[in-house]
């Protein structure tokens, strides 16, 4: 049951750092940049009238470089440079993409390779481009080795659309014209989970202040038992932005969300609390 339970609370939760103000983008072709966010994840649930906690940390770096511009349209390359997660709790987990070892396969895997979004001006994504021959050469590397049978699992969790909509949350803030507030709202789809965010954001000079809720709730398979998810809460983000290039240098984010989980007829009430820093250099 530990196990189903660890697997539930592996659902990624959004986490937006994007870029705002001045009034849109102002990139060039070559130019470069480099994404780091580490995220700290405090997970409390009460299985069974006992309390168990569970502390999270990611780091994700990732680099962009903009290799087209035509008719207000960027074409930017990602690459993933590094992953790292550890995990303390009834399960502990330590993966660094930078170390050897089949341990560290699955998020290896995840970097090192690239593909191609196009967006606006403002931040809007259009496509990905070439998603598919990422994926290919993401599974290629599990081929032959102890990890091959989570091959398929892994590669369906690249799903295109909830790859362009996390990019739509991270790079779409710009709104056209002055405004000095707006709003955006998102959906999405993680671990066959659906997440829906809405933000209200409000413009200061070089600052961005956004704040929003979150739900998250639905039915996943978890090895055969169906669980049920209905979580909710809130986030704010604050924004430090470059007014030369419009991209932020650092992104703050906090976010609280609480709520139950039910699986084999079990409520499992639980909180999430998460704290993002992300910094952007180039």
């Amino acid at each position: 049951m530990r196990k189903l339970i660890l697997l539930a609370l592996g659902v990624m939760i959004v986490v937006t750092a994007a870029a705002q103000k001045p009034r849109s983008y102002r990139l060039k072709v070559g130019d470069k940049f480099t994404t780091t966010a580490e995220i700290t994840q405090a997970i409390e649930q009460d299985l069974m009238g006992q309390n168990q906690s569970i502390n999270q940390t990611i780091l994700n770096v990732d680099e962009y470089e903009v290799v087209l511009f035509e008719d207000g349209v960027y074409r930017l390359k990602s690459t993933g440079i590094r992953r790292k997660v550890e995990m303390s709790g009834a399960t502990a987990i330590d993966m660094d993409s930078d170390l050897d070892g089949v341990a560290n396969l699955a998020l290896r895997a995840l970097t090192g390779k690239s593909f191609y979004m196009k967006m606006d001006i403002y931040g809007k994504v259009l496509e990905l481009e070439d998603f598919d021959d990422y994926k290919k050469e993401v599974g290629a590397d599990f081929e032959g080795t102890m990890l091959e049978s989570q091959k398929e699992p892994i590669l369906m969790a690249l799903n295109e659309e909830t790859i362009k909509t996390s990019f739509e949350i991270f790079f779409h803030l710009y709104a056209p014209g002055k405004r000095k507030t707006w709003e955006d709202e998102y959906e999405m789809t993680v671990n066959n989970l659906p997440i829906a965010v809405a933000t209200n954001y409000v413009r200061n000079g070089k600052k961005i202040s956004a704040t929003g809720t979150m739900a998250l709730t639905g039915e996943v398979d978890v090895q055969g038992a169906t669980m049920t998810a209905d979580l909710s809460g809130t986030q704010k983000t604050d924004y430090q932005l470059d007014k030369k290039t419009g991209l932020p240098t650092l992104v703050e984010t906090k976010q609280d969300l609480s709520g139950e989980m039910n699986i084999q007829n079990m409520t499992i009430p639980m909180t999430i609390k998460t704290i993002s820093k992300a910094t952007i250099t180039w």
